[in-house]
């Protein structure tokens, strides 16, 4: 178990972190093509290409970045002033996007899904068992639903593209400018 600090101004890249390690990069700080496995993660710099697995948690917070980072079996909590993009989530991973906080381009597949707590999903692709909800106050725009791709809607949507994907809205859902193409529900 290791407390590990990414400073403002350094880089770290290839890094390998262990059960109950503890991560935070600083403001300032990147953290680049390193593999954490059962670690928790603070973001509060600028991490690109990562991979968190088997019960990591990566806590994007104000300031913070996530580009192209893989979740399998993962957690990644978006926080307000936080921003991820070209995130991809598999198999029992799950991004969080909590009031205030926004994710682009969000791949969703196998098993993955996304909770919209009050920030905004933007351009999302959901398919092959991935799921989207939102909640309250939880946007998602732009999305692109492919086979067996599913967001349930209790907050609001715009945009959608059904193309053999689902949306249900749910009690208190709003979606509006939908496209449903072959196989869209």
């Amino acid at each position: 178990m290791s407390a590990i600090v990414v400073s403002s101004g350094q880089t770290s890249s290839g890094l390998s972190t262990s059960t109950g390690d503890v991560i935070t990069v600083s403001s300032g700080g990147k953290l680049l093509s390193s593999t954490l496995f059962d670690t928790s993660e603070i973001l509060l710099g600028t991490a690109i290409g990562n991979k968190l697995i088997a019960g990591s948690t990566e806590l994007v917070s104000a300031g913070g970045f996530d580009s192209a980072s893989t979740l399998t079996a993962a957690t990644q909590v978006v926080l307000s002033g936080g921003a991820a993009g070209a995130v991809v989530v598999s198999g029992g991973g799950q991004q969080t996007v909590a009031l205030g906080g926004e994710a682009d381009g969000t791949t969703i597949i196998g098993g993955g899904s996304a909770q919209i707590t009050g920030g905004t999903l933007s351009a999302a692709l959901v398919s092959s068992g991935g799921a989207v909800a939102a909640v309250s106050g939880g946007k998602v725009i732009g999305a692109t639903l492919f086979t067996s791709g599913l967001l349930q809607n209790a907050g609001s949507s715009v945009d959608t593209i059904l193309s053999g994907g689902e949306e249900d809205v749910l009690s208190g859902g709003i979606a509006s400018s939908a496209t449903i193409l072959s196989g869209g529900l």
